[in-house]
Formats: structure tokens, C-alpha cells, sequence
């Protein structure tokens, strides 16, 4: 009976304490425990209530897909440090004043391969540079391309370069594409930053396969004539592809100066990456415009060096001419030949330097009439053409008659479309005679071997 007396006193000492106890409110402006601009405010019962409101900064909930962060809401979503939830690789960090996600300097792993490649009568060094984990919203995937021989063809130009890799599920992804239409010159470096676009829809992920299509034309002489055609190259990297796709969006790098006076340097502010714009007539702008030439601007006209066997090409005045190289003996060429055309026998002689240089040598033939019989009169030379196969190399109107004191006559070679080329030379010679009052006429020909022409300049 003494127990539940007491107990009756206890709960009616605690009624009237709690009946004594001040309310914590009166009214909501005296709840003040959480901002009000992220809740809405109640004082109900002597007691603050506190309903968070959504997508409002201060509801002290980081809402990602709102765009809040760090940097628009550190209230909700705190300091701008430590590892992005359920992340392997991304954590917080400050790029110029931002917060952004980003792959740590100190787990960034640099790769870089070189690769020697032969191609349609090209050879070509390529150098690649990434950083693994790549980071879509900030790395550039580089390329070096170089041109190391390329004796067959001519005027390479790279079109453009294109990546791809292949997803676990085996499914070939394009993972970024760049137009370059640059013109690829023996000795100088092609340098170019890929920018990687494609649907990733995870914010880390692996892709394997990685392959670097380079598509290029170049120029070749088909006859006399230079034709031009397209080919293309893979290249291959063993590594796996890591990448991180950050949702932030980055700021624009503090320069995008890339030391090249011929490009005007901005920031795309939608993408973040730089971009380096040719200025027209600049030196570096990929062009080889018409007050530039391989003396004055090598990025865009390319080097004078190198050159052929018997030629070389060396700056003279800020202007690249081609000239003999000084060990090149030039030897006098002679080679004789007695033609029968029935009633009528000549004695020739076709004479003419090895190499033959376009810009001041010249072939000459000495004609001789040996024998004609007596009904035949009026023996002349009409033309002359320096034949390769069917194609006409050179040729000249003669129009001499020819008797028993030797005649000369000469054909000049025009200039050619290289400093120097190889021909196998015909000489083809047009001729006429009367004969019984009658006109015959007809062509000989006389092979005189390979020849090379070179055209200095």
C-alpha cells in the first residue's frame, strides 16, 4: 500500500513540473535552430518545427541533380575535400577557385607509347600521351605524328584521327573524332589534342581495345601527272582504357596560350577545353600561304632539305632552291647510229648530259645524209620528239633538209613537276624525202636509255 502511494506521488510530482516547464516557443520566429530559407517554420504546441523544403539550398540535403555543390550550396554540401561517395578514384579539389571532382595528382598515372609504322610507301612515328584515369571533363588525348621517309609519294596531308575502344559487352564505342586537314611534311612534328566525347553514361568506368585511326592523302605521279590518293593506318594500345566523367563542369584553364603565333587561343566556355583558331596569313597556321615558303616558315611549308640523288635543296636569300649536289659528275653523253630508210642512209649522232638539267642543258642531234640514191631529193628532218613510251616529254619543229654537210639541231626539255626523275628515254624523229616527184615521209625511232632529268630552281 506504501509502494503505491509513492508511486501515485511520483507521477504527480512530474505533471506538475512538466505543467511548471517554460515552452520552447511561442511563435515560429522563435525557432531559429535551422535557417529558415531551407525549411518551413512552425511553432506548434510550445514546440519549433522544422519541414525541410526541396530544392532549396540550406535544406541541409547536397541535391547533385539541381546543381548544387560545394561551390553553390557548401551549407548542404560541405567542404570542398575528402572522396566523392561510393567513388573509387574521384575526390573533391579546387581548380582555379572551383570545387570541382577530380582524380587526385597523386593516383594519375601518365602513359605514353611510340609506335613505328610503314604505309603505302610511307613511314611514320606516332607518339601518344594520356592519363590513366582519364578525365573526360579536363584531359586531352595527344597525338605526335611524324614523318619519317617517304620517298614515293609527296604532298602527304593528314585528314584526321579518330579513337575507339571497345566495351566489356564487346561493342566498338567512338570515343572521340578530329577533322585536321593539315599538311604532313618529312622531319616536323603533326602535334594535336583529342578532345573525347561519347555517351558515358558511368562516372568510372574501363574500356579495352583502345585503336588510333589516322587517315591521310598524299600525291603521286602517275606519267607525268600527279594524282592524288587516300590511305590509313591503325594503331594500337594494350593498355585499359580507365575514365572518369565527373558530374561538375569544370572552369576554363587560367591560359590556353599554346606558344603558336599562327593561332588565335581561346576557352570554349560550354566544353571548358581550349581552342586554337588559324589566323589567316600567319605563320603556324597550317597554311603555306603565298608570302611563306619552306625558308621562312617550315611549320606550314616544310623544311628545304633533303632532296634526291643527284639534287639538294638548300636556302638561299630566304628562298629554297634545288640545285646539284657538288659531288655529282656530269658526263657527255654520245651515242651514234647509222639509219637505213631504203633510199636514203643517215648517219646520227644524239648528244646530251647525264643528269640533264632542264634549266640550261639542251639535247642536240647531228644529222648527216650518207647516201641517197639518185631519183631521191629533198631529204629533211621535220620533227623530233623525246618520247617515254607514248607520253611526249619534249619535242621541236625541225623543217631542215639534210645533205652531205652535217646539220644541227637542238630540243629543249621543259622544267619538271619534281626536282628530279627518272626516264627511259626514245628519241622519235619525223622525216621526209621526194622521191620520183613523189613525198614520202615516215618516223624512226632510236632508244636512248634511262635518263635522269632534273629540273634546279
Amino acid at each position: 500500500m506504501k509502494m503505491r502511494c509513492a508511486y501515485i506521488l511520483g507521477v504527480v510530482l512530474l505533471l506538475l513540473l512538466a505543467s511548471c516547464a517554460k515552452p520552447e516557443c511561442s511563435k515560429a520566429s522563435d525557432c531559429t535552430a535551422k535557417s529558415a530559407p531551407g525549411f518551413i517554420v512552425s511553432c506548434t504546441d510550445g514546440k519549433c518545427a522544422y519541414a525541410p523544403l526541396a530544392n532549396v539550398c540550406g535544406n541541409n540535403k547536397c541535391e547533385l541533380e539541381i546543381g548544387e555543390d560545394q561551390n553553390t550550396c557548401a551549407s548542404d554540401c560541405g567542404a570542398c575535400e575528402g572522396k566523392v561517395k561510393d567513388k573509387q578514384y574521384l575526390e573533391y579539389q579546387l581548380v582555379n577557385n572551383k570545387c570541382v571532382q577530380g582524380v587526385p595528382a597523386r593516383i594519375v598515372r601518365p602513359l605514353s607509347s611510340v609506335n613505328d609504322i610503314s604505309n603505302a610507301g610511307d613511314k611514320f612515328h606516332i607518339q601518344s600521351s594520356y592519363s590513366q584515369p582519364f578525365n573526360l571533363k579536363k584531359d586531352l588525348f595527344t597525338v605526335a605524328i611524324r614523318l619519317e621517309q617517304g620517298p614515293q609519294n609527296r604532298d602527304e596531308r593528314i585528314i584526321d584521327v579518330e579513337l575507339s575502344g571497345m566495351t566489356k559487352d564487346r561493342r566498338k564505342l567512338v570515343l572521340g573524332r578530329k577533322d585536321i586537314n593539315r599538311p604532313l611534311w618529312e622531319g616536323v612534328e603533326l602535334n594535336e589534342g583529342l578532345i573525347l566525347d561519347f555517351p558515358a553514361f558511368e562516372v568510372e568506368n574501363e574500356l579495352n581495345s583502345l585503336v588510333l585511326k589516322v587517315r591521310y592523302e598524299y600525291g603521286v605521279l602517275q606519267g607525268d601527272k600527279p594524282v592524288r590518293k587516300e590511305s590509313s593506318f591503325n594503331v594500337n594500345y594494350r593498355e585499359k582504357f580507365l575514365f572518369v566523367n565527373p558530374v561538375s563542369k569544370y572552369p576554363c584553364p587560367a591560359s590556353c596560350d599554346d606558344l603558336n603565333p599562327g593561332t588565335r587561343d581561346f576557352c570554349d566556355p560550354q566544353t571548358s577545353f581550349c581552342t586554337h583558331e588559324p589566323v589567316p596569313g600567319a605563320c603556324g597556321n597550317s597554311v603555306c600561304d603565298t608570302n611563306e615558303n619552306k625558308c621562312t616558315c617550315i611549320t606550314d611549308c616544310g623544311t628545304c632539305t633533303g632532296g634526291g640523288s643527284f639534287t639538294q635543296e638548300s636556302c638561299e636569300q630566304d628562298e629554297c632552291v634545288v640545285s646539284l649536289r657538288p659531288s655529282i659528275i656530269v658526263t657527255p653523253n654520245n651515242i651514234f647510229e647509222t639509219r637505213d630508210l631504203g633510199p636514203v642512209e643517215l648517219s646520227m649522232n644524239y648528244k646530251f648530259s647525264a643528269p640533264f638539267d632542264t634549266t640550261k642543258d639542251v639535247f642536240t642531234i647531228d644529222v648527216v645524209q650518207q647516201r641517197a640514191d639518185t631519183e631521191v631529193s629533198k631529204v629533211t628532218i621535220k620533227t623530233v620528239r623525246l618520247l617515254e613510251g607514248a607520253q611526249v616529254i619534249a619535242e621541236s619543229q625541225v623543217n631542215k633538209e639534210v645533205g652531205q654537210t652535217p646539220i644541227t639541231f637542238s630540243i629543249t626539255v621543259p622544267s619538271q613537276s619534281v626536282a628530279e626523275d627518272e626516264r627511259t628515254i626514245t628519241a622519235a624523229i619525223g622525216y621526209s624525202y621526194v622521191k620520183n616527184e613523189k613525198v614520202q615521209e615516215g618516223v624512226f625511232q632510236k632508244p636512248l636509255g634511262k635518263l635522269v632529268l632534273v629540273s634546279p630552281g
